[in-house]
């Protein structure tokens, strides 16, 4: 349970954007069915409406949902716990994901996630997670005294928001303490808001504390001299997380890096650090959808892949290289037991040659022409011609593509191996992202021939 205080209050839910606070106050979610003891669920990172497929809200007394009768306008509806019957949970047919529904003596709610662009916005263990919290709460931790039916808070853990002190029995530092070398355990807030909270020595934060930043990032660990030494847990605002060891408030040592979902897919770096950088022996372990389930174990230079490595696919099958500011190395590749490359070229077909040179590039366009150089240097026995279609073949945004056998029926594009590149407005290519270039389809066009179109 997150506990309604100010920073919940303001969180903004619902079509109109209100923040829980004006609801209330607007009653337009019934004051009945708001407690001082808090809620019971919240999805953290999106407004809970976009988060299900049901505006959805969950307090220690009930359920809100949009009223489902009033179309005119925005009209909220609170259902208390004991008016559903039964919870139970079923899995969609088509994507798998699980349902949620909650039994009502005149209708049911329906609850699962959201999709944007085929791609669910909660986990199918969130949404059983959901399940699971509503079928206790229903079944087990109800009392009822009056005709009225609330949440046992014996059996509730109440957890502090982000922006929480993580003790709140320190005590308030002034500026003035702090310049008579104050020595001792409490909290500081900064001229720039941020609250440091923990231990100080000759007024510098040295020892465990926790501060944390307007913008939400926070850093919680070993403090020396007033800046970060030691080993600490440093959240970043935009979901990424780093666990290990700082020297001189900077990563150096050995640590975990595990990117968020905004940028490089959920990647996670385990391996030594210099300066912020990544430098040293270190693994990377890919979870962005071209690559996920690859990995690389070797050496690393300035936050780049440089020295020897090895490089793991997720069938299996590896190799051994050299790399150069994040660069691989023809002369050093080594893949599987071949000794040469053309050894290799003979045991991978053309369209697996494409895309394993193409993740090799280290960015993120080029030209047709020069990628095609690029692989005739490396894999002589391939034909120029075969190559040149067997590009095409992996083009979504590409007419030509469904002249081929591989493309040769009306598919949505992203799911089939062979949808793995874009062509953008400057004839370049690019590795095919949906959240970026859009979902592309091959269909029948009114002249009854295979065609591609961006649908969304």
């Amino acid at each position: 349970i997150l506990p309604l205080d100010n920073n919940v209050l303001n969180v903004k839910w619902g079509e109109n954007e209100y923040n829980f606070d004006e609801l209330f106050h607007t009653e337009a979610i019934p004051p009945a069915s708001r407690l001082d003891n808090g809620i019971v669920y919240f999805s953290d990172g999106y407004v809970v409406n976009q988060s299900f497929d049901s505006a959805l809200l969950l307090t220690t007394h009930g359920i809100i949902i949009r009223n489902p009768s009033v179309k005119e306008k925005i009209e909220y509806l609170f259902l208390s716990f004991s008016e559903f019957s039964e919870v139970k949970i079923f899995t969609i047919q088509n994507s798998g994901m699980p349902l949620i529904s909650l039994a009502k003596d005149d209708f049911s709610i329906s609850i699962s996630s959201s999709m944007v662009m085929d791609i669910p916005i909660n986990q199918p263990e969130e949404v059983v997670f959901l399940y699971n919290t509503l079928k206790c709460i229903i079944e087990e931790s109800f009392n009822s005294t009056d005709n009225q039916v609330e949440l046992e808070m014996s059996n509730v853990i109440f957890l502090k928001t982000s922006s929480e002190t993580t003790n709140s029995e320190s005590s308030d530092i002034s500026s003035e303490m702090l310049e008579n070398g104050f020595t001792g355990n409490g909290k500081f807030t900064l001229p720039d808001g941020s609250i440091y909270n923990g231990d100080f020595v000759d007024s510098q934060f040295s020892g465990k504390g926790t501060i944390t930043w307007p913008d939400g990032e926070q850093y919680s660990g070993d403090w020396k001299n007033g800046v970060m030494s030691g080993t600490g847990t440093y959240n970043f605002s935009n979901g990424d997380i780093y666990v290990g060891e700082f020297v001189d408030g900077k990563k150096n040592g050995k640590g975990k890096f595990t990117h968020g979902d905004v940028e490089f897919g959920g990647d996670v770096y385990e391996g030594e650090w210099k300066d912020d950088e990544r430098n040293g022996i270190g693994i990377l372990i890919f979870n962005d959808p071209h690559f996920k389930g690859d990995r690389y174990e070797g050496e690393w230079k300035n936050g780049k892949r440089h020295g020897n490595g090895i490089y793991h696919y997720a069938d299996g099958t590896s190799f051994k290289g050299t790399w150069a500011n994040g660069e691989l190395q023809e002369k050093a590749v080594e893949l599987d037991t071949s000794s040469n490359v053309e050894e290799q070229s003979k045991k991978k077909s053309i369209w697996e040659i494409i895309q394993f040179e193409f993740k090799s590039l280290n960015r993120s366009e080029i030209s047709k022409k020069d990628f095609i150089s690029l692989i005739l240097e490396k894999h002589s026995d391939i034909k120029k011609g075969t190559l040149s279609a067997q590009i095409n073949i992996q083009v979504v945004n590409k007419k030509a593509r469904t002249g081929y056998y591989q493309c040769n029926k009306p598919r949505v594009c992203g799911d089939d191996k062979f949808d793995f590149l874009y062509e953008n407005d400057d004839k370049t290519l690019s590795m095919y992202d949906k959240s970026t270039h859009g979902i592309w389809e091959i269909f029948m066009d009114n002249n009854n021939k295979l065609n591609v179109r961006l649908v969304q």
